[in-house]
């Protein structure tokens, strides 16, 4: 219903995103279907699905949905993955697209008088990448997954910040707009990841980044930090201790 308000015969096209950055949140098989059914009976309308964390799903092992799967969707879907999430290549800037031969024609001739390509040799590494053993992708999954658990434990046990528990990806979305706001120890969660990082030496991102405007909107908090578990379980804990003492310390020495 709410994207349903959002979009209408002047839609050109719906991007979606899941499993979700930054939130982790992922979009059920029922409202791919519902999406699928308004771009293609409603609104007539191109949909890009970017799918770059579509192995990484907790649990470990479960099943992702496509909104490619629904009739009327692959002559008006462009997908897009990458090698950088499901193989750990993130430098490497290895990305694709799948579609209909005239969007993806389009597409290609504008890439190869802007970007040209990726390097040859990253393609080939990328080859042997999909046609390798995926046991490491597997364990490399549930690995994220404990780091996950105990990211979600840790977080969600510090007074005013409520951490949901993602289903896929490897980010955490800590809602702290109980800590944010006139009279509050930060301004906004801005001010609060600016701190976090000056003074706890702990990198995160304000919501900001991701379109959310600082401050609130009716009586609903606004302020969010995102945190990514793709470091090691014991840096999670010495990050969850740099800034549990940071918020409730005030002679704070983060070393």
């Amino acid at each position: 219903d709410d994207l349903k308000g959002k979009i209408n015969k002047r839609t050109k096209m719906v991007i979606i995103n899941s499993p979700h950055n930054p939130t982790g949140e992922i979009i059920g098989k029922k409202d791919l279907e519902e999406i699928a059914y308004l771009v293609v009976e409603e609104y007539d309308s191109l949909v890009m699905s970017d799918e770059v964390y579509s192995r990484i799903l907790y649990p470990a092992g479960s099943k992702f949905e496509s909104i490619l799967q629904f009739p009327g969707m692959l002559e008006r879907t462009i997908m897009l993955d990458c090698h950088s999430k499901t193989y750990a290549m993130p430098g490497w800037r290895f990305g694709y697209g799948v579609g209909a031969p005239k969007y993806i024609n389009a597409i290609s001739e504008w890439i190869t008088n802007t970007s040209a390509c990726v390097p040859g040799f990253v393609q080939k590494a990328g080859i042997a990448a999909m046609e390798g053993d995926q046991t490491c992708v597997d364990e490399m999954v549930k690995e994220f997954e404990r780091r996950r658990d105990l990211t979600v434990k840790l977080f969600d046990g510090i007074d005013d910040i409520y951490c949901p528990e993602p289903g896929g990806a490897f980010y955490a979305f800590l809602d702290v707009g109980e800590l944010c706001g006139k009279g509050k120890k930060f301004k906004n969660s801005t001010d609060m990841q600016e701190k976090i990082l000056h003074e706890a030496f702990v990198s995160t991102l304000s919501g900001t980044h991701f379109g959310i405007k600082n401050g609130y909107e009716k009586t609903e908090p606004k302020e969010y930090i995102r945190l990514a578990y793709t470091v090691s379980q014991e840096e999670i804990k010495e990050g969850h201790r740099r800034i549990s003492d940071y918020l409730f310390n005030s002679h704070y020495n983060s070393l």
